[in-house]
């Protein structure tokens, strides 16, 4: 003669994606013998969801964010009740359920391997690095090489700034300390700045500065901003035809520098060894 206990309905499966709120799951709640309901418990549910009665006290309420993964998880779901004729032997006790729980990996909508709610820079480019924030690591430059030349005689791309751009931002080179008429770009190819043209003027360990500018493409100028590296360098450019001692012999080629003005000189443009010329002896013996 006593009310009948409630029992689990079928519990719908529970499914989601770590970091996404999943829609509710409804338990449902066979309760003929009207007992009062008290709380729901649940063993097994993915870490970030929880269970709870619902407003209308008649069953149970799955929500939340799920922080992990799972496949096919069994989860167990007891309800805990009191009946409305309660005796000392007719106390109440729990109702169960199962279900499946599959929740999957969150989402990351440019494959950086960064989840979307860690990811402050969206849209990476494909095969970009990325750091723990999702944002493209920013390029670094190696060690410079000296720049070196003849006045008059062209440069065709020569590397001075090596490059490593793994986070694939858009790269362009500067400087305005270079030789007159030489000018510096960046060469995807060569993955470094590279300098080229003909040196119009002679200098000798002159200080040049080359800027490596990038802007990532990923983020914004908040997240991922636009910089600029400054490299260090000297540039030597000698002028082959100049003869600083005067005596016809360009300085590339003197291997005597120095020589005073009108001495003659050899090919070297060092200056001659004397010669003594041809002569005779004339006398007599005693005299």
């Amino acid at each position: 003669g006593c009310s009948a206990a409630p029992s689990v309905g079928k519990v719908p499966g529970i499914a989601g994606q770590v970091g996404k709120e999943i829609s509710p799951v409804n338990v449902p709640v066979d309760n003929p013998g009207k007992a009062k309901l008290t709380a729901c418990k649940v063993d097994g549910l993915p870490a970030g969801l929880a269970i709870a009665l619902n407003e209308q006290k008649d069953g149970c309420v799955i929500t939340g964010t799920p922080s992990e993964e799972a496949k096919d998880k069994e989860v167990t779901v007891k309800v805990s009740f009191e009946p409305v004729d309660k005796t000392e032997q007719h106390d109440g006790g729990e109702a169960t359920g199962t279900a499946k729980a599959t929740i999957s990996a969150e989402a990351d909508g440019d494959g950086d391997t960064v989840p979307d709610s860690k990811d402050k820079c969206a849209a990476t480019p494909a095969g970009a690095k990325v750091g723990k924030d999702g944002c493209s690591v920013k390029p670094t430059a190696g060690n410079p090489v000296a720049i070196s030349g003849q006045k008059g005689k062209e440069i065709s791309e020569v590397v001075v700034v090596p490059v490593d751009n793994p986070g694939m931002a858009a790269v362009t080179c500067s400087s305005d300390s270079l030789p007159a008429g030489l000018s510096v770009k960046y060469s995807p190819e060569k993955k470094a700045c590279v300098v080229s043209g003909t040196p119009s003027e002679e200098v000798k360990d002159k200080p040049v500065t080359v800027n490596v500018n990038y802007d990532p493409k990923d983020g914004d100028d908040t997240s991922n901003p636009a910089g600029s590296i400054p490299v260090n360098t000297t540039a030597t450019i000698t002028d082959p035809a100049k003869d600083s001692d005067g005596d016809g012999v360009p300085d590339a080629a003197d291997k005597c520098a120095g020589t005073p003005a009108g001495v003659k000189v050899d090919a070297d443009g060092c200056a001659v060894v004397p010669v003594i010329g041809d002569f005779a002896v004339k006398g007599m013996v005693g005299k």
